[in-house]
């Protein structure tokens, strides 16, 4: 590697804080169902059927886009990323026809896409040459808590300024924040990629063999996304659950603050939780306080509500430990597509999963919902963890040579404990 490439990547690590920080901004995150409700008169079920088409469009682009970013580069994907997402909050915050609002999410749904997968094999890819591989768990989960930690004071800015203006000029305004994210991307430098580039259809032919042909890795995919249906169920009722419950609308944004500091608690303190206690223990942990969650909103009692910031925090906590752990068992052509395929079984969970929840609290009531989510959910947690825990005893050693394309070795279960 030259002094040129070295500084470059240096330089990403500087600038990586700004991006990851700018790219999840938005002034809406504590209204943006009730402007859906209070000014598109859409119902709750429908919104719940909107985070279903939301889900399907990120399913059928995640692997495309990862694929790009293993192809041509992680910096012209943030950079698509960044310009998708501005214009897609613009369109949401001003649409008035049910035609624009699902093209703002398609719009949004892709603008992610692009970033998913390709932000944390920038972050990874700018580590690893540098000989710092082994800082991505704990870089992964503290941007990540930067990024929830401002984005919570953005949520009580956004519900403020609804509360004196309209529920849809904060969502509107916040296509800026996607400017300043492209903008950034920007000036990234491309990260080296070791082996040969490999033909874009072949990408992710090779990713989906590799994680379908090694269970620990479907099997941590498989536990991963139910814990984050049941953090996208939360984020998603939280706002009629409190009004239900007496709270008016400025202090939405402040729950919306104190469910998104508990992400930014959880990102923080991944990489030292897994120190502590085990991948094995956190994952079983980070499972049961998901579970806790839905059960506390579908009581629907003050005194459990707070409860619900269980399943934001074990979603963060999980975040940089299982992109690390399916990174470093990535060769470099194909890391980005390995974790984008982590990011649409996540979104395909949703899709499946939210209908049937819509359906129920339209038909049924929400705490009935709420506890058929967390029933169903728990099958599929206990099922995924048993069989990733057989899967890791099983393994013994990497299954493909490092210059194949320049995977980390994976490191023992005894050290992974």
């Amino acid at each position: 590697m030259t002094t040129q490439q070295r500084a470059g990547l240096e330089r990403n690590l500087r600038m990586l804080p700004w991006w990851w920080v700018a790219r999840w901004l938005w002034l809406g995150e504590g209204i943006w169902v009730l402007y859906l409700m209070d000014e598109r008169g859409v119902t709750l079920g429908q919104v719940l059927l909107f985070e279903s088409v939301f889900a399907g469009i990120t399913v059928a682009a995640e692997v495309p886009t990862g694929m790009v970013a293993d192809r041509w580069g992680r910096r012209p994907s943030l950079v698509a990323s960044g310009l998708l997402t501005a214009l897609g909050l613009t369109v949401f915050g001003l649409a008035e026809s049910f035609e624009l609002l699902l093209l703002a999410f398609a719009l949004f749904g892709t603008g992610l896409s692009l970033m998913s997968g390709a932000d944390d094999a920038m972050l990874f890819d700018s580590l690893a040459p540098l000989g710092r591989g082994g800082e991505f768990a704990r870089r992964a989960g503290r941007l990540n808590a930067m990024a929830w930690g401002v984005n919570a004071a953005t949520a009580m800015v956004g519900a403020g300024l609804a509360q004196v203006t309209s529920l849809s000029l904060p969502i509107a305004i916040s296509g800026v924040f996607g400017i300043l994210a492209a903008f950034l991307a920007l000036r990234f430098t491309e990260p080296p990629a070791r082996g040969e580039p490999v033909p874009f259809l072949r990408i992710g032919a090779r990713a989906a063999r590799r994680v379908l042909g090694q269970r620990e890795m479907w099997t941590i995919i498989l536990f991963f996304a139910a814990v984050l249906v049941s953090a996208a169920l939360v984020f998603t009722v939280f706002q009629p659950l409190a009004t239900r419950l007496g709270a008016p609308v400025w202090s939405l944004g402040v729950i919306a603050a104190a469910m998104t500091l508990s992400s930014a608690f959880g990102g923080w303190m991944a990489a030292a939780t897994e120190r502590q206690f085990g991948l094995p223990r956190t994952l079983a942990v980070a499972g049961i306080g998901a579970m806790v969650a839905l059960l506390a909103g579908a009581a629907g009692m003050h005194v459990l509500f707070p409860l619900i910031l269980l399943s934001p925090l074990a979603w963060n906590v999980l975040h940089p430990l299982v992109a690390d752990y399916l990174a470093r068992r990535a060769p470099d052509r194909e890391r980005a597509t390995v974790l984008s395929l982590n990011s649409m079984a996540s979104q395909l969970a949703t899709v499946i999963a939210t209908p049937a929840v819509g359906l129920l609290v339209d038909g049924r009531g929400m705490g009935t919902a709420l506890l058929a989510a967390a029933a169903a959910l728990s099958v599929v947690l206990a099922t995924g963890y048993a069989l990733w825990r057989a899967g890791r005893e099983l393994r013994l050693a990497p299954t493909w040579p490092p210059e194949e394309g320049g995977a980390t070795p994976s490191p023992s279960p005894e050290q992974e404990a």
